[in-house]
This record gives C-alpha cells, structure tokens and sequence, in this order.
C-alpha cells in the first residue's frame, strides 16, 4: 500500500524518467515515505538480500527512489526521478554484542 497523502501521490503517478518514459512504480505493496518537501519526494522498499559471507559487502536490503519537480528552460517542468536503485540500511556489527553494565558498588544515597 503507499502511504503518504497531498501531492505525494500525484507526483509519483506523473513522475518520468529523463527520456519522458513513465516510472513505473512496481504494483506491490510495501513502498513507504522517507522523506518528502514541496518539491522532493523519496520512498523506499524492503527488499530481500542475499548475504555472501566471503565479500564482506552489506547486501542492499532496500530499493529507494526519489522524484524532484523540475522547473528549468531547457526541460518541461514536471515530476522527474533524480535517484533509483538499491541501498543497504542494515549494518553488520560483527562480534559486537550488547555490552553489560555491573556496578561496583552500591549507589550512595
């Protein structure tokens, strides 16, 4: 389900791509709002990722696009896409665990 209100929803129906093609957005659900203004707007899906424990690379676990109002002499002013593809918002910590507190004595009052 997309969930934002107001323009959000208009601007990424008429959004297209620098060759005037239609985005696109893919029908599944699952698309939320990171970020929006009057004139930008960016969402993002979770995606699976497959982890390969030999490259040490985060796998992108994210598929993010952002679409921008345009308003310059040399294009039509319009909803255009000025970023898509994956990202990864998970980070790997390691051997890192939650670190334990002990007191080494009781608190005075």
């Amino acid at each position: 389900m997309w969930v934002w209100r107001g323009h959000g929803r208009a601007a990424l129906s008429a959004a297209t791509w620098d060759d005037a093609s239609p985005v696109d957005f893919p029908a599944q659900d699952g698309w939320y709002v990171v970020a929006t203004t009057h004139d930008v707007i960016s969402v993002i899906l979770d995606v699976d990722s497959v982890v390969d424990p030999e490259s040490g690379v985060i796998p992108a676990d994210r598929e993010v696009r952002t679409v921008e109002w345009v308003d310059a002499p040399n294009v039509t002013p319009g909803w255009y896409v000025s970023m898509s593809g994956p990202c990864a918002l998970t980070v790997n910590l390691g051997d890192l665990t939650v670190p334990a507190i002990e007191l080494q004595g009781s608190p005075s009052s």
